[in-house]
């Protein structure tokens, strides 16, 4: 993991009274792959395969027409003094579970939010969270319960994984501060409402690593930053400068059980 990177996602930004940024520039762009695509991966499916289908297929790249990049993480360096977060979508923020898959497949919650986790298959889940900033959680969501919630305060990027439906897991991105977006199915983004000034944007993605470019952004005006991530193997998500980049195998047993709602 870069530098840079961590960075981005740890940015601590000062909370006062002059709110989310209404003016400033706006940032689109695309993230496309180049070179042959890799072959998914797919496992046989043995248990609740009536509702999951027969065989599981990873969703650590997806790629869309003319190598669109889903899921990439698109994101400011620096410290922004003075912004607070827009406000939550209607609904707040949520990972659902259907045909025991978890959507979307990476999912951006600013620090000290809930995320929910709804259970539409009405299947039999227990959810853990590989974490080193924020306390390690599980989430024993039984068949009988619609969803659960969790509490995120810091700052990191966290996978959340079923231990009953191999394959079903997430990425969330926790972050302080708003000028963040993820790729939609055709590789596209769009960061709003970014302050006038030079930065580095950082382009995520968990299977093809990261790389950065400078912008400059202009009163009123849109700015394209377009990037291609090449095949790049990076097997650890960004965490803390100061800690490892290993993923801690963590004992479910130990772990506090979060309350179904």
């Amino acid at each position: 993991m870069t530098k840079s990177l961590a960075t981005a996602f740890c940015a601590v930004a000062l909370l006062s009274a002059s709110g989310y940024v209404h003016a400033g520039g706006t940032i689109i762009g695309t993230v496309r792959y180049e070179g042959e695509a890799p072959v998914a991966k797919r496992r046989p499916v043995t248990v609740d395969a009536g509702v999951c289908g027969p065989e599981a297929v990873t969703q650590e790249l997806v790629l869309g027409k003319r190598g669109a990049v889903q899921d990439a993480v698109v994101s400011l360096e620096g410290t922004f003094e003075g912004v607070i977060r827009p406000p939550s979508p209607p609904g707040g923020y949520v990972l659902d579970e259907k045909e025991c898959r978890l959507s979307p497949h990476v999912v951006v919650v600013p620090a000290g939010s809930d995320l929910k986790i709804l259970n539409s298959d009405r299947l039999n889940h227990f959810y853990r969270i590989e974490s080193r900033t924020n306390p390690p959680v599980s989430v024993a969501l039984p068949k009988s319960a619609s969803a659960a919630a969790i509490h995120l305060d810091f700052p990191e990027v966290v996978e959340l994984k079923c231990d009953i439906h191999e394959g079903e897991k997430a990425r969330i991105v926790i972050s302080r501060q708003p000028y963040i977006a993820v790729t939609d199915a055709e590789g596209r983004f769009e960061i709003k409402d970014v302050p006038v000034g030079d930065f580095t944007i950082i382009f995520w993605q968990e299977s093809l690593g990261s790389q950065s470019r400078r912008v400059q952004i202009k009163e009123g005006e849109v700015t394209r930053a377009d990037i291609i991530l090449g095949p790049r193997k990076q097997s650890d998500f960004p965490t803390e400068p100061a800690a490892s980049l290993s993923v801690s195998r963590l004992d479910v047993n130990v772990l506090p059980i979060i309350t179904v709602r």
